[in-house]
C-alpha cells in the first residue's frame, strides 16, 4: 500500500495524512475487536461444553439415587 499516493488523492497536506492515519487507527482497532469477539465465542462454547458435562452428572447421579 502506499501511503503517498493515497494521501496524494486526498489532496495531500495535514488533513490528508490525519485521514489516513485515523483510517490506519480504525483498522487496527477493528481487527483487535474481531480477535477479541472470536475470543470471547470460543470462551463461551468451552463454557458451553462444561455446563453440559455437569448438568449430565446431575441427572446421572439422580437417576442413581432414583434407583436406590
Amino acid at each position: 500500500m502506499d501511503w503517498t499516493s493515497i494521501i496524494s488523492e486526498l489532496g495531500g497536506g495535514l488533513p490528508a495524512v490525519v485521514i489516513v492515519a485515523l483510517a490506519y487507527a480504525v483498522w487496527v482497532l477493528w481487527k483487535r475487536v474481531v480477535e477479541l469477539q472470536d475470543k470471547r465465542v470460543a470462551d463461551g462454547q468451552r463454557y458451553s461444553d462444561k455446563m453440559h458435562e455437569a448438568i449430565t452428572a446431575l441427572a446421572d447421579v439422580a437417576r442413581a439415587t432414583e434407583g436406590r
